[in-house]
C-alpha cells in the first residue's frame, strides 16, 4: 500500500513559566518528496508535547481511542504512550465530553519518546491498519532549532495500545500524585502541598504545609481563604494526570497547579509549576 505522510511543520511556543513543556502550533502543510529520513538530534526528555485537535483537521470527528502515536526509530516502528483528553468548549478538561476529537481537545506525549524522521513513502508501514493520510509533528528545542524529533500520529479502528509504560498515576486514598521522580500529596480541601518524596526516596521532605500570604495592593489572603478544591479526579492516563477539577496538570517528572484567588478585579487565580527532577 502506498502511503504518503502530510508533512506539518510544528513550531515549539516560548516556555510558560517554570513548566518546561513544549507547545506546538501548526504553521503550514508541505507535502514531503523525499526519499530519505532524518535523524532524531532532540535531547529533550521531561516535558509534555500536546497537539491541539485544531492543527490535526483531517481526524475532527474520530474516537478518541482510535488515535495513536508512533516513533520512527532505526527503520522500525513503535506505539508510544500518548493520550488524547477532551476539553468542553469553555475551555475545562472533563472526563468524557462526547468520545471525538475536538478542535480544543488535546492529543499529549512525551519528548523522551520521539524518534528519527520517517522517509516520506515509508514502505515499512505497509500493512499498517490505518487510514491512509496520517500526520507527521516536528518537534523541536526552543533554543536549538536544528535539534529535531518526530512522532507520527494515526487512525485506526483496529489498532489497540501496546505500549505499557505509565509515567504519572493517582492515589486517591492518600490524595497523592505519583510521578516517576516524585511522590506530592496535598492538603484535602485546601490545594496546597503537605507530602513530598524525591527521586526514589521515602523520606518526607516537607515537615509541615507550605504557608503562603499573597497580596493584591491592600487586599491579602493565606490558604485558609483559598477556595475549596476536592480530589475530582478527570484523568489518569500514562502520560499525564488531570485532578481537581483541571486545576493540576501532572507529569513523570513536573507538574503545574493553578490557584483560584478572591475576585480582586483583575486575576482570578495563580498558576505556577515544579519540576521535580
Amino acid at each position: 500500500m502506498n502511503r504518503r505522510i502530510a508533512r506539518y511543520l510544528l513550531i515549539p511556543l516560548s516556555l510558560m513559566m517554570a513548566l518546561a513543556a513544549i507547545f506546538v502550533v501548526l504553521t503550514g502543510l508541505v507535502m514531503a518528496d523525499n526519499d530519505s529520513a532524518s535523524v532524531k538530534t532532540l535531547n529533550r526528555d521531561l516535558e509534555p508535547v500536546i497537539v491541539t485537535g485544531a492543527a490535526i483537521s483531517a481526524f475532527a470527528g474520530a474516537p478518541v481511542d482510535q488515535l495513536f502515536v508512533y516513533a520512527y526509530t532505526d527503520g522500525v516502528w513503535t506505539q508510544i504512550p500518548a493520550q488524547v483528553d477532551e476539553v468542553t468548549a469553555s475551555g475545562t478538561y472533563t472526563d468524557t465530553e462526547d468520545s471525538l476529537l475536538d478542535a480544543n481537545d488535546e492529543v499529549v506525549f512525551m519528548a523522551v519518546d520521539l524518534g528519527d524522521q520517517a522517509p516520506a513513502d515509508p514502505h515499512s508501514a505497509d500493512g499498517f491498519p490505518i487510514v491512509a493520510r496520517w500526520y507527521e509533528i516536528e518537534v523541536t528545542a526552543p533554543l536549538s532549532p536544528t535539534h529535531k524529533g518526530w512522532a507520527y500520529l494515526v487512525h485506526s479502528a483496529s489498532l489497540t495500545p501496546t505500549f505499557t509504560t505509565d509515567y504519572v498515576s493517582f492515589d486517591a486514598s492518600l490524595h497523592r500524585i505519583n510521578g516517576a521522580m516524585y511522590h506530592v500529596g496535598y492538603a484535602t480541601p485546601r490545594p496546597w502541598m503537605d507530602y513530598l518524596t524525591l527521586s526514589g526516596s521515602v523520606a518526607d521532605i516537607l515537615d509541615r504545609a507550605p504557608k503562603t500570604r499573597l497580596c493584591f495592593g491592600v487586599l491579602c489572603f493565606n490558604e485558609n481563604l483559598a477556595s475549596d478544591l476536592q480530589d475530582d479526579l478527570i484523568k489518569d492516563g500514562p502520560v499525564r494526570l488531570i485532578v481537581r477539577g483541571g486545576r493540576v496538570l501532572a507529569y513523570g517528572a513536573m507538574a503545574s497547579w493553578t490557584v483560584p484567588v478572591p475576585d480582586t478585579g483583575g486575576a482570578s487565580s495563580i498558576r505556577f509549576s515544579v519540576d521535580f527532577s
